[in-house]
């Protein structure tokens, strides 16, 4: 879906509607974290959801992406958390990445075998 050419907007101004944080803690990046988080800008990128400036993303995107440090659970990662729906994902794998962007991020279903915790 290319978007057309838009103006630069501040992000009070974006219509922003999820973070999806990718814990970058020591244990989650031993176990691939990183992979995970480029296969995420990789894949909001494809279906121009990733907010950011022109060069890297979309201006009108809706789903901002975080690193973040750890978040408690070493054994459970690489954590992968999307707010405000309060779904902790756990041991995403980049081959996953594909679905949770489309079941949950677009489909609004969040993908069940994935989901370790829920946090309201």
């Amino acid at each position: 879906m290319p978007h057309p050419e838009l103006p630069r907007r501040h992000v009070k101004d974006a219509d922003l509607n999820r973070q999806v944080f990718v814990c970058h803690g020591k244990s989650c990046m031993k176990r691939g974290a990183e992979d995970v988080k480029d296969t995420l800008k990789q894949v909001l990128n494809e279906r121009d959801l990733l907010f950011g400036k022109p060069e890297k993303a979309n201006p009108a995107g809706c789903v901002v992406l975080t690193e973040c440090s750890s978040v408690g659970f070493c054994e459970s990662g690489p954590m992968v958390l999307v707010y405000p729906d309060g779904i902790w994902y756990e041991g995403v794998t980049p081959k996953d990445v594909p679905a949770i962007v489309d079941e949950h991020l677009i489909g609004g279903v969040p993908v069940a075998r994935l989901i370790g915790r829920r946090i309201p």
